[in-house]
């Protein structure tokens, strides 16, 4: 299983053979550069060349680098797309409303299905379970209902509290934004490498976002990250923002 690595401390990175090395106060830390998926560094200080750089990209991997305040800030993606992308950009192009209106809907009946999900595995069955995948059920094209924002209302405040406001200047909004950037991340470069333009999106048609399709399809791969901070939640609640970012 390909792995994803958070460096948090360490002094350089540099290749040895087929190894990546973690260099520490004299120590060093060795994994097989075929077993990485994503690496992210959160460490300033830390030192390594372009050519690790590129070589962590020849095997597939992708590099997060964060800023000061522990939030990712640049991802490198390698440069590897499907061996035929002007067909797939054209038929994203020429995909029709309706078309869309339809994979949205699957989206969105995705993502509520899998927030009852998390809500089971971490408070077990009730009414906001229940709840939740009966709008995953009445979820149509063109989603004109919002069962998708209900959803989201009903599932964050059973998941951290009623009290909970998504979005707010907080650990738990801060843990769930660099959960999110991660997971947004690996959606991208898996569909760069089928080949598809991820500003072209399905339901996101933000002109200013070069991720729209990314956005589009990672909505019901966000419970992964609910239940990590789910996991630390009273923590991250008395944390200030700062600190709820390390």
């Amino acid at each position: 299983m390909r792995r994803t690595l958070i460096v948090h401390n360490g002094e350089r990175i540099i290749k040895k053979d087929n190894w990546f090395v973690l260099q520490r106060e004299g120590e060093e830390q060795r994994i097989p550069l075929e077993d990485i998926y994503c690496v992210v560094i959160d460490n300033q200080r830390m030192m390594l060349s372009t050519a690790v750089l590129t070589e962590m990209t020849r095997v597939g991997a992708h590099i997060m680098l964060c800023d000061a305040k522990h939030m990712p800030a640049v991802v490198i993606y390698p440069h590897t797309n499907y061996y035929r992308p002007l067909n797939i950009l054209r038929k994203q192009v020429l995909m029709d409303e309706r078309l869309k209106e339809e994979l949205w809907a699957a989206v969105v009946k995705a993502k509520l299905t899998n927030q009852a999900k998390a809500l089971e595995l971490t408070q077990g069955g009730g009414e906001k379970v229940k709840r939740i995948l009966e709008l995953a059920e009445e979820v149509l094209p063109g989603e004109s209902g919002n069962r998708e924002g209900i959803g989201a209302k009903l599932f964050f405040r059973a998941m951290y509290g009623a009290e909970f406001i998504r979005m707010a200047d907080d650990g738990i909004n801060a843990a769930l934004n660099y959960g999110y950037t991660i997971i947004r991340s690996a959606i991208t470069k898996t569909l760069c490498a089928y080949g598809y333009n991820t500003v072209w999106g399905i339901h996101h048609i933000n002109e200013m976002n070069h991720f729209n399709l990314a956005d589009d399809m990672m909505e019901p791969w966000r419970p992964l990250v609910d239940l990590w901070v789910d996991a630390h939640h009273e923590e991250w609640k008395r944390c200030p923002r700062s600190k709820g970012q390390h």
